[in-house]
């Protein structure tokens, strides 16, 4: 008899984006000048085709549990849409052409819509599978379409296939030192900490509606920001993420709580970089600011747990059912450039937020031309204007951190009222 390949299992990444229900993944892309439709079309399937993962079957075997995925036929969802006469019906036609489910079974997991909106102005909304990618694949597409659409029978490298992510994480469970992996989270004593609780949040059910708000970091203060990282021997992000933590321990008045990393482990490998899936992940973090230390303290003290996080992510449980981490988060997000290929300007117009799991999370997005903060908080728990001025008081510490680095946190003004 013929041995039957069933294909790969799905990874955590992917398990946890499905039970959780996760909308699809979507990129916006801007398009202006005179464009091929057939050979934008042609170049999104050679992608298909390029990266495994976007055209894998989600299929239940007699043999194991759950589903599995096996490579099929490169496959593109692609539907056009002409709005010359009608801009105005943008948004609600786009949200009922992208919003219907995926078929998992088929591996048609890439859907495109190219919207017309004016003789030389297009719209390319591209829609992943939520078990297929994460907003940093949906950089890396947005990086390798033009180029392809430009130049479609130049050789290019081979890719990182998700299935080689699924084989090396299997590997790791098996090892004999993933006990010590384990042991780092089980010694953190995760369960012992509550969920930060702000005193505005809102009791009620959870919306599926998330809001956001973005502020742009001034230049003026992101350099000086960068010095004060440099001068501590730590990153720009870490910084950033430190002085949320800070600000929200300092406001919720808990001296011990949890809260969530998002983190992406294509940041940590080199090997990695340029695949696409579901690599993306939130870690648990224990926090504890101490008030009466000074920032530059508390920012060492973050940067070693995070490199400790680093370290044994592989090893965290990502269906673990502590969920108190989940309420407020951090992560860290690029924000890709315009280019000018083919005749063609290209730019990135929208991407996906934080996990949707989050009740509030800040979102630091990095670009060549500035940093940008978004704020992105769950309706139902957290009014508009509390996020609004949550995201002041953000950057009301940032702006004091330069020249207080080493006051200690209670005595940092957090007040946006008396911080001009």
């Amino acid at each position: 008899m013929d041995e039957i390949d069933w294909g790969y299992p799905l990874s955590p990444e992917q398990q946890i984006a499905l039970d959780a229900g996760h909308p699809a993944m979507q990129l916006h892309i801007g398009l202006n000048g005179p464009l091929d439709e057939a050979r934008l079309r042609q170049a999104l399937l050679s992608l298909v085709e390029h990266h495994e993962s976007l055209h894998m079957a989600l299929l239940p075997s007699p043999l194991y549990p759950g589903l599995r995925q096996q490579p099929v036929e490169a496959d593109l969802d692609w539907q056009t849409l002409d709005l010359r006469t009608a801009a105005h019906s943008k948004g609600a036609r786009v949200a009922e052409l992208c919003g219907q489910p995926f078929a998992l079974d088929s591996g048609r997991l890439l859907r495109a819509l190219l919207v017309r909106l004016d003789e030389r102005d297009w719209e390319l909304v591209l829609s992943l599978a939520p078990s297929v990618g994460d907003r940093l694949s949906l950089e890396t597409l947005f990086a390798e379409l033009p180029q392809v659409y430009d130049q479609p029978y130049a050789e290019r490298d081979e890719p990182f296939q998700y299935s080689q992510f699924i084989e090396w994480r299997a590997d790791l469970a098996a090892d004999p030192e993933a006990e010590t992996g384990r042991a780092y989270w089980t010694e953190l004593d995760l369960e012992q900490l509550p969920g930060l609780r702000l005193s505005y949040r809102r009791q009620g059910q959870a919306e599926a509606n998330h809001g956001y708000l973005a502020q742009a970091l001034p230049t003026a203060l992101a350099a000086a920001l960068e010095r004060l990282a440099d001068a501590q021997q730590q990153t720009l992000p870490t910084l950033l993420q430190a002085a949320w933590w800070a600000l929200l321990g300092r406001i919720g008045g808990q001296p011990a709580f949890i809260g969530g990393w998002q983190h992406d482990c294509r940041r940590d490998y080199e090997a990695l970089a340029g695949g696409v899936g579901v690599f993306d992940k939130v870690l648990p973090l224990p926090l504890r600011p101490d008030p009466t230390q000074s920032f530059s303290q508390w920012l060492q003290r973050l940067a070693a747990l995070l490199e400790g996080h680093i370290g044994a992510q592989e090893y965290w449980p990502l269906a673990n059912p502590q969920q108190a981490y989940l309420g407020v988060g951090f992560a860290l997000a690029g924000q890709p450039a315009g280019r000018q290929i083919a005749g063609l300007s290209w730019h990135a117009l929208v991407l996906p937020g934080t996990d949707p799991r989050f009740e509030l999370a800040l979102q630091v997005r990095l670009a060549d031309s500035g940093i940008t903060l978004a704020l992105h908080h769950d309706n139902a728990r957290y009014w508009q204007d509390d996020a609004q001025y949550l995201l002041e008081q953000y950057l009301c510490l940032l702006e004091q951190l330069p020249a207080h680095r080493d006051a200690p946190l209670a005595e940092l003004n957090v007040s946006p009222a008396r911080c001009h």
